[in-house]
């Protein structure tokens, strides 16, 4: 049965993925975005796009015209893609279609580095525990006495990380060595950080879809090739038991609802879970239109649908801009190069070839907020939609 589904974060591939799917599939594709020269836009696939506030700015205003995008186009369905489905879960009482989003309290227990840390170190001692998955020793950091206290926790000469409890893309990620120089962080009770163990090794990065705590679909992949230190570009599937088991295990405990993914570390065989981000990430890079992702978000599938082993994605402009500067070596240089050519481009497609070029438009637009705002582009491209924990 065809129905009329709602996307917000039209400015993220990640949702231009999704609306591709959805409309292969056969139904009715609409994108709701607050930035004018969203990605979505360019689409074919997007049956209507409607602009709307910016929740981090105006909440009142993106739920009232969320509401009536809503009444006025029928909608069966709303799924949240990007940080604003904290914004969206605001207002799951007032939206009168179905919300793929969770309660608010949830999400700010799960997206807060430090509670998501807490919580699963409760579970563990009270037996929940995943072979192949170990916590890294995290401590809470709110002044300039706590962080004397984690500092003293770790020996001298080891490194610790310190970041906030609200952030994302790695962009404000400190890394210390115990003995230095006290870092000097600008943390408080309302804007407290977390300072956790190093762990040396790879990313990996896990992509879920849940409903009621039961898991329907699933995907893995390492963060080989990243713009800036957290936010990966490059997307091949990866395969570990002990991947799908947390998560699995996860989901059922919280029966969640919604798309939910982890950043881990992998170390000697042990992976270290390091945050969790409640909203969909570039994992959905790695499901084409057979692969069930449409079915799991509609809550259509009994089992947990996966992609294909031999799916390769990327961003193929940001391989250019950021992982090829990266390359010091000529070994690195064949390795960037047979990756390049074995992927496709998550934004290119034959017969809807305009959102490639529009992501020019798009990195114009987040580049003028960069410099008004003074911060990265990487940051940018939330910088009105984010939420850091406020009521």
């Amino acid at each position: 049965m065809s129905r009329r589904v709602l996307l917000t974060g039209g400015r993220a591939p990640v949702t231009l993925e999704l609306v591709r799917l959805f409309h292969a599939a056969g139904h009715e594709v609409h994108v709701a975005e607050s930035l004018p020269q969203q990605l979505c836009r360019a689409s074919k696939a997007v049956h209507r796009n409607h602009p709307v506030p910016s929740p981090r700015f105006d909440r009142e205003g993106f739920l009232g015209a969320l509401e009536s995008i809503i009444r006025g186009e029928g909608i069966d369905l709303l799924i949240p893609t990007c940080e604003e489905v904290f914004h969206v879960s605001a207002g799951l009482g007032r939206l009168p279609c179905e919300v793929l989003a969770p309660p608010r309290e949830q999400l700010r227990r799960l997206h807060s580095k430090w509670q998501f840390m807490a919580d699963l170190e409760a579970r563990s001692e009270d037996g929940h525990r995943v072979a192949g998955v170990q916590l890294p020793r995290t401590f809470l950091v709110e002044g300039p006495e706590s962080l004397d206290a984690a500092l003293a926790a770790f020996p001298i000469g080891s490194k610790v990380v310190f970041k906030p409890v609200f952030s994302r893309f790695g962009t404000l990620v400190r890394i210390q060595r115990v003995g230095d120089r006290p870092p000097t962080l600008d943390a408080s009770p309302s804007q407290p950080w977390v300072a956790q163990e190093y762990v040396p090794g790879p990313m990996v990065c896990t992509y879920a879809v849940a409903r009621e705590g039961h898991l329907l679909a699933f995907a893995a992949y390492r963060g080989d090739y990243t713009a800036g230190p957290g936010a990966s570009i490059y997307f091949a599937p990866y395969e570990h038991p002990a991947l799908g088991a947390f998560v699995r295990e996860f989901v059922a405990v919280e029966r969640f609802t919604g798309q939910i993914s982890f950043d881990f570390i992998e170390s000697g065989g042990t992976f270290y879970p390091l945050e969790c981000n409640p909203r969909a990430t570039s994992g959905v890079h790695l499901f084409g239109p057979e692969d069930g992702l449409v079915e799991a978000l509609l809550g259509m599938r009994d089992t947990t649908a996966r992609p294909r082993p031999e799916t390769r994605s990327m961003l193929g402009l940001a391989m250019w801009a950021y992982a090829l500067p990266k390359v010091r070596s000529l070994s690195g240089l064949i390795r960037w190069t047979a990756d390049l050519r074995k992927a496709k481009d998550v934004l290119f497609r034959r017969e809807d070839p305009r959102p490639l070029w529009q992501q020019l438009v798009l990195l114009a637009t987040l580049a003028r907020i960069a410099r008004r705002e003074r911060i990265s582009l990487v940051e940018a491209s939330t910088w009105d939609i984010e939420w850091n924990g406020e009521s």
